[in-house]
């Protein structure tokens, strides 16, 4: 049987062994560390009127299956919910704006979490290591995405951004290993350092309309991808951006690109590179192409519009002045 100590409508103490919880109506504030002595729980219903959950409160509760949470919650800090490996869902109510640092990391089986529309930012490894969590709606007016936010996440597949988002941190989608089709905001200007890192089964990327810049190892390891466009207006392609994506067959380049970083393209053994400019330009590393795959200058498609612009064919070439180089 649970117990409470509670004091000028703060939950100070609750002792619980391994049993549903209902915290009291009146309650309005949880202390740090309230649940300490209350890590075996199967269930939480938090009472109306409670707006915070402090950092770490039910972090390690890992028989937690089902959590309730008031309409009146506005904040859920740091490690919250941090390896709660039994929980399955969770309802995040409208008037939170910000998940934080590791609220929901670890959480094995979590398979599905509805986001509060009110949301602006995810914090840096929010999600990490959902192994369970197949899909997830980003919601119209969120702002921006910390770093491996949903890393690790085994059965993402798929992933849409509204184009409210500007900004996605570093190894986003680190060693996902089913995540399959991204579209990003067509506002985001950058692609981070790691964003695809070893997401063998990657396919389907639609690039930013806006992007200017790919950081360094962006698509590396992406064996699943085949072809890429990136597209006009990108100005710089950092060091090993698709390193070892061995099954890349054609990539796009338009004449925007002015700086391309050594090793680019290193290991990408059944690439051809087709490139708008006639000439390599004075801002492309002379190692850009250090594993030699076969360039085609010159290159213009018929159109760089819709999706047959995705898949890159030479039959499309329209400038007589193309050739194929190593």
């Amino acid at each position: 049987m649970s117990k409470f100590v509670i004091e000028d409508n703060c939950l100070i103490k609750c002792t619980a062994g391994k049993e549903a919880v209902v915290i009291p109506s009146g309650v309005k504030n949880v202390k740090y560390g309230a649940f300490d002595s209350a890590r075996k729980i199967t269930s939480l219903e938090l009472p109306e009127g409670v707006e915070k959950i402090d950092s770490f409160l039910f972090s390690e509760c890992k028989n937690l299956e089902a959590v309730s949470l008031p309409t009146s919650l506005k904040i859920i800090d740091h490690y919250a919910f941090l390896n709660c490996e039994g929980l399955t869902e969770v309802q995040l109510p409208n008037g939170i704006s910000k998940i934080s640092e590791k609220t929901f990391s670890g959480c094995t089986r979590l398979e599905r979490i509805t986001l509060p529309k009110g949301l602006i930012e995810i914090g840096k490894d929010a999600f990490s290591y959902c192994k369970k969590l197949k899909s997830i709606e980003i919601p119209m007016g969120t702002v921006t995405i910390g770093q491996n936010a949903f890393s690790r996440c085994d059965s993402l597949e798929e992933i849409e951004f509204p184009n409210s988002v500007v900004y996605l941190g570093e190894n986003l989608f680190a060693s996902n290993k089913k995540t399959k089709r991204v579209v990003f905001p067509e506002r985001l200007t950058t692609i981070s350092r790691g964003t695809f890192t070893f997401c063998f089964a990657l396919r389907d990327v639609t690039l930013p309309r806006d992007l200017k810049i790919i950081e360094s190892e962006a698509f590396s390891y992406c064996s699943g991808l085949e072809s890429i466009r990136i597209p006009s207006g990108t100005a710089i392609i950092r060091s090993r951006a698709f390193f070892s994506c061995n099954r890349l067959k054609s990539i796009f380049i338009p004449e925007s690109v002015a700086v391309i970083e050594e090793n680019a393209f290193k290991d990408c053994s059944k690439l051809t590179i087709y490139c708008e400019a006639s000439e390599r330009p004075n801002g492309w590393q002379s190692n850009w192409n250090v594993s030699n795959c076969s360039v085609v200058w010159g290159y213009k498609p018929e159109s760089l519009e819709g999706e047959e612009a995705k898949t890159l064919d030479t039959e499309d070439v329209k400038s007589p002045n193309i050739r194929s180089t190593k």
